[in-house]
Formats: C-alpha cells, sequence, structure tokens
C-alpha cells in the first residue's frame, strides 16, 4: 500500500475505534475528518489533551472554509486549544499552508509505524485481562475503561503473589482486516524486563487470530525512544509521520 492508502485504512479504523470508546457526543466527523471534543482537557501536550483533528483531506477534497469550520467547531465550545494532525494525502502541502496562515503552529510529529500481523515476536506468555483487578492496581483504570469496549482486546502482565497487580498492559483494537496496538504503559519499577515486547507479541497474536491484514501503532520517536524501538524489534516499520499543528486562542 501507499502511505496515502496506509492513511484511509488507518484514519477509517481511528473513528470507529473512538466513537466506540467515547460515543457520537465526543466524536464527530466533518467534511470528512475525525474531530475529538473534551472540553475539560486543556493540557499543551496533546497525550493530555484529546482534543484532536484526524483525516483532513485523506477521504475528501479540503477548502479553506473547510479549516474555518474546524476551528470553528472548536471555538463555539471554548475550547482554547486543539490538534490537528496532517496525514499523507494529496493536498497536504496546501493544508499545512492554510494552517499556518491562520496562525496554528507546528509541533514535534507522530510516527506511524505498520506491519503484517504473520509472523511472531518470541516473547514471554501473558494473561489475557478479562475485568478489572480486585485489588489496588496501578492499572485498573486502564483495565476497566477498554476492556468493556467491543472490539478491544485488554492485555497485560501481572506481578508474582501476593500482590497479583497488573504491572503493564496493552490495548488491541480490531475491527475487520485491520488492527490497531492502542495505549499501553509499565510501572516505572518494572521497566525494562520486556513487559512492552511480551505484550506487542501478545497482540500480533491475537491480530493473526481475528484474520486481520494490516496492523498500526503510533509513538513519538523524538521523546518515547524506548517504545519506538519496542516496535522496530517486533517487526513494525516506519511508514510515515504526522505532523501536528497546534491551535490556540489568543
Amino acid at each position: 500500500m501507499t502511505t496515502e492508502e496506509q492513511a484511509k485504512v488507518l484514519e477509517s479504523l481511528r473513528y470507529e475505534r473512538e466513537l466506540a470508546l467515547h460515543g457520537p457526543s465526543v466524536v464527530t466527523r466533518l467534511d470528512g475528518a475525525t474531530l475529538i471534543t473534551k472540553p475539560d482537557e486543556r493540557s499543551e501536550y496533546p497525550s493530555a489533551n484529546g482534543n484532536h483533528v484526524h483525516g483532513l483531506g485523506v477521504f475528501e477534497t479540503v477548502t479553506e472554509a473547510h479549516i474555518d469550520d474546524v476551528i470553528g467547531h472548536y471555538r463555539e465550545r471554548s475550547i482554547p486549544r486543539f490538534f490537528v494532525y496532517v496525514s499523507p494525502c494529496a493536498q497536504y502541502d496546501q493544508i499545512e499552508r492554510w494552517l499556518l496562515e491562520r496562525g496554528l503552529w507546528e509541533r514535534l510529529p507522530q510516527d506511524v509505524l505498520y506491519r503484517s500481523p504473520l509472523g511472531s515476536v518470541v516473547a514471554p506468555p501473558l494473561l489475557q485481562v478479562d475485568g478489572p483487578n480486585s485489588g489496588i492496581d496501578p492499572y485498573h483504570w486502564a483495565i476497566t475503561e477498554f476492556a468493556s469496549v467491543q472490539g478491544m482486546f485488554v492485555y497485560s502482565t501481572l506481578m508474582e503473589e501476593p500482590d497479583y497487580q497488573h504491572y503493564a498492559y496493552g490495548v488491541l483494537y480490531a475491527n475487520g482486516p485491520a488492527a490497531y496496538l492502542g495505549p499501553a504503559g509499565t510501572h516505572e519499577a518494572h521497566r525494562k524486563r520486556g513487559a512492552q515486547t511480551a505484550l506487542i507479541a501478545a497482540r500480533l497474536a491475537k491480530a493473526r487470530e481475528l484474520g486481520c491484514e494490516h496492523v498500526f501503532a503510533e509513538t513519538y520517536r523524538k521523546i518515547l525512544k524506548t517504545s519506538y524501538n519496542n516496535l522496530l524489534r517486533a517487526g513494525f516499520e516506519h511508514t510515515y509521520s504526522c505532523p501536528i499543528y497546534v491551535w490556540e486562542e489568543d
């Protein structure tokens, strides 16, 4: 697939995933783009501020009026900051120019990686989580939030008894022929022990079991080097980067 074809698959998957997770009150389509609206989130960092725009120009031809519609969407909701991720498309350069002309500025890009689920990654076995852990658990929130969403599969590693706490987790979202490695984390006291390598392997195996043909992952290689390198070691290849543009109310 070309990068533009990959972007179409990933952005379709993103819309379905975000809609399943957050519902139509948070996730909407505007001019073919996916708009995620979270008025209570105002951080300067996109990882902590979920007001994101994805897929401009990927499915539909975009005009300057469409860019203004997106800005208006967030202004009408008194959201002072949102982020636009620019994916590969025929209007890539044009969209970037229009964003800059409206005062948006570029920050670190997000990197997209891709691989087929065929093949394997050698890693220790994992336990699949079907529901929240009953004890004090650093990733109780993740298990609770993701495990009940249709199409999402949560995997975790467990500390040995007597604790039985989840010290690392990883999420897979699958829909039709494509899958996405979603949020993941490892408690700082248990890093550099191979937990994420194991979680990547488990999720790839699940994608293969479900008959998926494509698996995507996203990270920030300039600031999350360990995450990026874990994916490369697991057979993923860097396919493209999405520049992120920030809009801030004056």
